[in-house]
């Protein structure tokens, strides 16, 4: 359909339909872009004259859902500049991801509405895959959306670091930075080569000033030293490894302090230096899930972490392992 050629009324209806199609049933960008014949972009184009031109207005009604007393004492126990925690008592895990996106999703609104320029950060799964999927175009904002760390093969696509950026900056009208290497080199030389790469300087150049991280947080049984496809790039002491590893956070292996552990693995991973994530003023972490609680308590006391979007259940169990 060409918009353009359409008359002001045709025009109103043509934005009522992709908004009610976008807001009441659900449908993602790119199938209304199908079914209108035109691009992704024109349609996240669309949605915000929608909204400009007051076709469509948005009501927030914040939820009511949200354990404030948990909030109050996460925040204090383990000196979080903030901490949202949804209280999903009864939610099956799909709801709770939900809500904990959508909390996300406001939070991070909130934060890019406050500047004309930002530079966010984001890492990949499921949980942060909630976030961007609800958040709201926004005009009048430049945000560069930038991968932290490199691609690796995943049975999830659509939560791969590299898709949240792409989705990310589309919504915003923004710069996706990519980083076009994969999770881990084989080698020092290798890792260091293609850190010098001009492309890959292009993205952690942009990466030395970010504003906001959003990041999940990797529990025991998701660590790469488990995972087989990871097999190829331990060397024999990484392998025979007796030490406790908690987790992972921004693509390292972190040790039993929250510290970065001294394994060669961490060596080869392609990702953002960890000093220029901790210059970040905000470095959100969307944690849900039980097995989980130990490695957020961990790195929210240690450091790398300044804000959590969590459920009452892993706040409690947080609580409980701080």
């Amino acid at each position: 359909m060409d918009f353009d050629d359409l008359s002001k009324d045709e025009r109103n209806d043509a934005l009522a339909k992709i908004a009610d199609l976008y807001y009441n049933q659900q449908m993602t960008q790119i199938e209304i872009a199908n079914k209108f014949e035109t691009t992704r972009f024109k349609i996240a184009k669309l949605l915000q004259d929608a909204r400009d031109e007051q076709i469509v207005e948005i009501k927030i009604n914040y939820s009511n859902a949200r354990n404030h007393a948990l909030e109050r004492e996460l925040t204090r126990a383990v000196d979080m500049r903030l901490s949202i925690v949804a209280d999903t008592k009864d939610a099956t895990f799909i709801e709770g991801l939900y809500e904990l996106g959508k909390l996300g999703a406001a939070r991070l609104t909130e934060l890019l509405a406050a500047s004309k320029q930002t530079t966010l950060g984001i890492t990949w799964g499921k949980s942060i895959q909630s976030v961007i999927e609800q958040l709201l175009p926004m005009t009048n904002h430049e945000v560069s959306a930038v991968q932290m760390a490199g691609n690796f093969d995943s049975s999830r696509p659509t939560s791969e670091s590299r898709e949240l950026v792409r989705t990310a900056a589309t919504i915003y009208f923004g710069t996706a930075y990519y980083l076009n290497a994969p999770l881990y080199a084989k080698s020092l030389a290798t890792r260091d080569a293609l850190m010098h790469e001009p492309d890959i300087q292009r993205t952690l150049s942009q990466a030395s000033s970010l504003d906001v991280v959003l990041t999940g947080v990797g529990a025991t049984a998701s660590l790469p030293l488990h995972n087989p496809s990871f097999a190829c790039y331990l060397n024999e002491k990484d392998h025979s490894a007796n030490d406790f590893y908690p987790g992972s956070l921004y693509g390292y292996v972190l040790n039993s302090k929250g510290e970065i552990a001294d394994i060669e693995l961490n060596h080869h991973l392609v990702a953002v230096p960890l000093n220029d994530v901790l210059r970040a003023r905000h470095k959100i972490c969307i944690d849900l899930g039980r097995n989980k609680a130990p490695i957020a308590a961990l790195v929210a006391k240690s450091g790398p972490i300044n804000e959590i979007v969590t459920d009452a259940e892993t706040a409690s169990l947080m609580l409980e392992n701080g």
